[in-house]
């Protein structure tokens, strides 16, 4: 919505698509990356499991995806303007001096009823949902990002999208960017 009412591209999947297609990994070597991510020690750390250390080629391709998702983002950004979704592109994009960057949050209550209008889940299924990805979303920041994933000093801006609804963050943020390019 955001990308289409300001006439600028925005990337999300595209940059993981692009990496796997540059580096020619099939969905199974990404699939073994995001479950060998899941018995990092940092993941088992945060999430208090033990841990054996091990799967150097599965590390491997951790750090050589990011580090092609890390030039894909960087390509696109001085191409010009765009939104890029995750990815640490707060980290990445760091040395642009144009860059805004922006988390959106919500209350667990307000997450949790998106999820299940959204998927048709219980709230159990929804909760565990969240509550999987922000730990997949934390090591990842943890791994490859600076500070800490979530944390108002990595951000330019901090909006409740379980407050003001989705349509609500994309007025604020519009507004926002036409008041900085005046």
């Amino acid at each position: 919505m955001l990308s289409e009412r300001l006439g600028i591209p925005y990337y999300d999947q595209q940059i993981r698509e692009e990496a796997k297609k540059n580096l020619h990994l099939s969905e199974y070597d990404l699939a073994e990356h995001e479950e060998s991510a899941k018995h990092s020690l940092l993941y088992s750390i945060a999430n208090g499991m033990t841990v054996s250390l091990g799967a150097k080629q599965k590390e491997d391709i951790s750090y050589r995806l990011f580090e092609e998702e890390r030039a894909i983002i960087r390509h696109y950004a001085k191409e010009g303007s765009c939104i890029i979704i995750g990815r640490c592109a707060d980290t990445i994009l760091s040395d642009f001096p144009d860059c805004f960057h922006v988390f959106i949050q919500a209350r667990m209550v307000k997450r949790i009823e998106r999820i299940v209008n959204r998927y048709q889940v219980s709230p159990a299924q929804a909760r565990e949902m969240i509550v999987k990805n922000d730990k997949k979303r934390s090591a990842f920041h943890s791994k490859f990002g600076r500070g800490t994933w979530g944390k108002r000093e990595q951000y330019h801006m901090i909006l409740d999208s379980g407050e003001i609804g989705i349509e609500g963050v994309v007025t604020v943020l519009e507004t926002f960017i036409k008041c900085l390019e005046e």
